[in-house]
Protein backbone atom coordinates (compact mmCIF):
# COMPACT_ATOMS: atom_id res chain seq x y z
CA UNK A 1 0.00 0.00 0.00
CA UNK A 2 1.86 3.55 -1.13
CA UNK A 3 1.93 6.54 1.55
CA UNK A 4 -0.55 8.60 1.28
CA UNK A 5 0.25 11.05 3.67
CA UNK A 6 0.36 14.34 2.43
CA UNK A 7 2.87 16.33 3.92
CA UNK A 8 2.71 20.41 3.55
CA UNK A 9 4.67 23.43 4.97
CA UNK A 10 1.68 25.38 6.20
CA UNK A 11 1.37 27.54 9.45
CA UNK A 12 -2.10 28.83 10.89
CA UNK A 13 -1.52 31.19 14.52
CA UNK A 14 -3.27 33.75 16.73
CA UNK A 15 -1.54 35.77 18.28
CA UNK A 16 -0.78 39.59 19.39
CA UNK A 17 1.28 41.40 17.23
CA UNK A 18 4.71 42.53 18.95
CA UNK A 19 5.37 45.52 17.23
CA UNK A 20 4.10 48.29 14.36
CA UNK A 21 4.97 46.45 10.93
CA UNK A 22 8.07 48.22 9.32
CA UNK A 23 8.02 48.66 5.86
CA UNK A 24 10.76 48.34 3.27
CA UNK A 25 10.71 48.84 -0.70
CA UNK A 26 14.23 47.07 -2.47
CA UNK A 27 15.70 48.93 -4.94
CA UNK A 28 14.18 45.87 -7.35
CA UNK A 29 11.08 47.39 -6.70
CA UNK A 30 10.01 44.39 -4.30
CA UNK A 31 8.46 45.24 -1.32
CA UNK A 32 8.97 43.46 2.11
CA UNK A 33 6.54 44.23 5.94
CA UNK A 34 8.28 42.71 9.12
CA UNK A 35 6.47 42.56 12.16
CA UNK A 36 6.29 39.92 15.21
CA UNK A 37 3.50 37.63 17.16
CA UNK A 38 2.67 36.56 20.43
CA UNK A 39 1.46 33.04 20.96
CA UNK A 40 0.92 31.54 24.14
CA UNK A 41 3.34 28.30 25.50
CA UNK A 42 1.82 25.89 27.58
CA UNK A 43 3.27 25.66 30.93
CA UNK A 44 2.97 22.82 33.92
CA UNK A 45 1.53 23.72 37.19
CA UNK A 46 -0.83 26.63 36.59
CA UNK A 47 2.06 29.11 36.27
CA UNK A 48 0.86 32.29 33.82
CA UNK A 49 1.84 31.18 30.01
CA UNK A 50 4.77 32.69 28.69
CA UNK A 51 4.92 34.16 25.19
CA UNK A 52 6.55 32.93 21.98
CA UNK A 53 7.54 35.28 19.28
CA UNK A 54 7.35 34.68 15.86
CA UNK A 55 8.63 36.66 13.23
CA UNK A 56 6.47 37.57 9.93
CA UNK A 57 7.26 38.61 6.77
CA UNK A 58 4.95 39.87 4.14
CA UNK A 59 6.63 40.40 0.26
CA UNK A 60 4.73 42.85 -2.67
CA UNK A 61 0.82 42.65 -2.76
CA UNK A 62 0.78 41.08 0.70
CA UNK A 63 3.35 43.55 2.19
CA UNK A 64 0.81 46.39 0.66
CA UNK A 65 -2.11 44.68 2.27
CA UNK A 66 -0.43 44.83 5.65
CA UNK A 67 0.49 48.69 5.13
CA UNK A 68 -3.25 49.62 3.98
CA UNK A 69 -4.78 47.62 7.46
CA UNK A 70 -2.04 50.01 9.76
CA UNK A 71 -2.33 47.41 12.82
CA UNK A 72 0.00 47.71 15.35
CA UNK A 73 1.18 46.16 18.97
CA UNK A 74 -1.53 44.43 20.43
CA UNK A 75 -3.70 44.01 17.96
CA UNK A 76 -4.65 40.50 17.46
CA UNK A 77 -4.03 38.77 13.98
CA UNK A 78 -4.85 35.59 12.26
CA UNK A 79 -1.68 34.72 10.06
CA UNK A 80 -1.72 31.47 7.42
CA UNK A 81 1.32 31.05 6.08
CA UNK A 82 3.82 28.87 5.57
CA UNK A 83 7.85 28.50 7.55
CA UNK A 84 10.40 30.00 5.61
CA UNK A 85 13.94 29.09 7.26
CA UNK A 86 17.08 31.61 7.37
CA UNK A 87 20.21 30.47 7.13
CA UNK A 88 23.10 32.71 8.16
CA UNK A 89 26.78 32.70 9.69
CA UNK A 90 27.95 35.09 12.09
CA UNK A 91 31.66 35.55 13.28
CA UNK A 92 32.51 35.10 16.60
CA UNK A 93 36.37 35.67 17.38
CA UNK A 94 37.89 33.28 15.39
CA UNK A 95 34.78 30.83 14.90
CA UNK A 96 31.96 30.80 12.49
CA UNK A 97 28.42 30.06 13.83
CA UNK A 98 26.24 28.68 11.63
CA UNK A 99 22.22 29.53 12.71
CA UNK A 100 19.39 29.57 11.26
CA UNK A 101 16.38 30.76 12.31
CA UNK A 102 12.82 30.37 11.11
CA UNK A 103 9.97 32.91 10.24
CA UNK A 104 6.45 32.55 8.88
CA UNK A 105 5.82 33.58 5.36
CA UNK A 106 2.80 35.35 5.11
CA UNK A 107 0.11 34.13 2.63
CA UNK A 108 -2.89 35.75 4.00
CA UNK A 109 -4.29 37.37 7.41
CA UNK A 110 -7.26 38.13 9.10
CA UNK A 111 -7.07 41.37 11.73
CA UNK A 112 -9.67 40.25 14.89
CA UNK A 113 -9.17 43.26 16.99
CA UNK A 114 -7.61 45.86 15.69
CA UNK A 115 -5.39 48.61 17.58
CA UNK A 116 -4.15 51.10 15.17
CA UNK A 117 -0.86 53.02 16.76
CA UNK A 118 -1.39 56.02 15.08
CA UNK A 119 -4.95 56.53 16.47
CA UNK A 120 -5.74 58.15 19.97
CA UNK A 121 -6.91 55.79 22.57
CA UNK A 122 -10.47 55.19 22.30
CA UNK A 123 -13.30 53.03 23.86
CA UNK A 124 -12.38 50.06 21.16
CA UNK A 125 -8.66 50.27 21.47
CA UNK A 126 -8.55 50.89 25.37
CA UNK A 127 -10.75 47.56 25.70
CA UNK A 128 -8.28 45.59 23.68
CA UNK A 129 -5.35 46.81 26.02
CA UNK A 130 -7.36 46.09 29.35
CA UNK A 131 -8.80 42.34 27.64
CA UNK A 132 -5.18 41.22 26.27
CA UNK A 133 -2.34 40.38 28.50
CA UNK A 134 0.66 42.61 28.98
CA UNK A 135 3.50 41.78 26.27
CA UNK A 136 7.19 41.28 27.32
CA UNK A 137 9.21 43.57 25.22
CA UNK A 138 10.69 40.95 22.45
CA UNK A 139 14.09 41.17 23.72
CA UNK A 140 12.84 39.70 27.01
CA UNK A 141 11.62 36.58 25.06
CA UNK A 142 12.03 33.21 27.18
CA UNK A 143 14.59 31.66 26.56
CA UNK A 144 12.35 28.66 25.07
CA UNK A 145 12.86 30.45 21.73
CA UNK A 146 16.39 29.11 21.70
CA UNK A 147 14.62 26.11 20.00
CA UNK A 148 13.73 27.75 17.02
CA UNK A 149 17.30 28.50 16.53
CA UNK A 150 19.59 25.62 15.77
CA UNK A 151 23.69 26.02 15.10
CA UNK A 152 26.59 24.63 13.97
CA UNK A 153 30.49 25.53 14.76
CA UNK A 154 32.87 25.66 12.34
CA UNK A 155 36.22 27.03 13.06
CA UNK A 156 38.62 28.77 11.15
CA UNK A 157 42.57 27.80 10.58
Amino acid sequence: MANEFKFENNIYITGYVGRKPEHRTFESGKRLATFSIAISQPTRGGRPQKPMWLDVEAWDDMADRVQEQQFGKGSVLTVFGALAPNYYEQKVGDTYVEMQKVRIKLAEFNLEIAKNPDATESAGTAAVAEAGPSLPAESEAPQELAATKRSRVRRTA
